[in-house]
């Protein structure tokens, strides 16, 4: 079991990180040389249909979220180690409260 106090939190600890590794590894073992994952980004909070990011039956809006990530999506391309993050959350209760963190990128090896 691992402790955590919030989605972020619990996004960024050492030990997600290694059980999110091991999958990807065990996944690009079967998959051709190009098609491999090289990098990837453990988000700072989950894709919500409040925030605009899935529909209403949970289907992610890959423009939408593309744009809104964008950022994200370039540092990793960049060979950055992390990149700082601020992000909208609208809580269910109608109100917007704001995310700061920084969000590694990790390389699988």
């Amino acid at each position: 079991m691992i402790p955590y106090t919030t989605y972020t939190d619990l996004s960024q600890r050492p030990e997600v990180e290694q059980l999110i590794v091991e999958e990807v590894n065990r996944v690009n073992a079967q998959l051709p040389q190009p098609m491999k994952i090289k990098r990837f980004i453990l988000l700072y909070k989950l894709l919500d249909a409040d925030d605009e990011e899935l529909t209403r039956t949970g289907k992610v809006r890959r423009r939408f979220v593309y744009g809104l990530y964008l950022p994200m999506i370039e540092a990793m391309y960049q060979g950055l180690d992390d990149i700082r993050v601020k992000g909208k959350v609208r809580y269910r209760d109608g109100q917007v409260g704001m995310i700061e963190t920084t969000a590694r990128i990790i390389t699988v090896f």
